[in-house]
């Protein structure tokens, strides 16, 4: 696998740019409070004794998995990672149709990282950014149209 040259559509850039952001936000907001991201973790596994260096190896962790698509998606072409990303996406849309069918409020936080995910999915699947993914390294001046 080697790495792509050339420019990228819009879309790919802003995929990107959109799960960069959301983890490094997400990553940086649990940092700075790391207790409360080990009680919430004791809370949602009890059987685990938590402890806030395994707090924040998990935050590290979550963060590493949601870069690695997307360096495979931006740097190296990959149509299996994004199949990867679409496929991680399922249990955000999961979480948001519970919420609305069992009429539970969502936090305006979750709510935005979910909504910034999802798009940051979509953008995946626009005419521009599966031109590019599908192309074998040609550039085709359609695509950035």
């Amino acid at each position: 696998m080697s790495a792509e040259r050339g420019p990228r559509p819009w879309p790919i850039h802003a995929f990107a740019g959109i799960l960069c952001v959301a983890a490094t936000v997400k990553l940086v907001r649990g940092l700075l409070d790391v207790e409360a991201q080990t009680f919430a973790l004791q809370r949602t596994y009890p059987t685990l004794e938590w402890n806030n260096d395994l707090a924040i190896v998990l935050m590290s962790a979550d963060t590493t998995i949601i870069l690695i698509p997307v360096v495979a998606v931006w740097m190296f072409r990959s149509r299996i990672a994004r199949i990867l990303v679409t496929v991680m996406a399922i249990p955000t849309v999961w979480l948001l149709v519970q919420f609305a069918f069992l009429g539970l409020g969502v936090s305006g936080p979750l709510l935005a990282d979910s909504g910034l995910r999802l798009l940051a999915v979509a953008l995946l699947y626009t005419p521009a950014a599966s031109a590019w993914l599908r192309s074998e390294g040609d550039i085709d001046v359609g695509v950035f149209r």
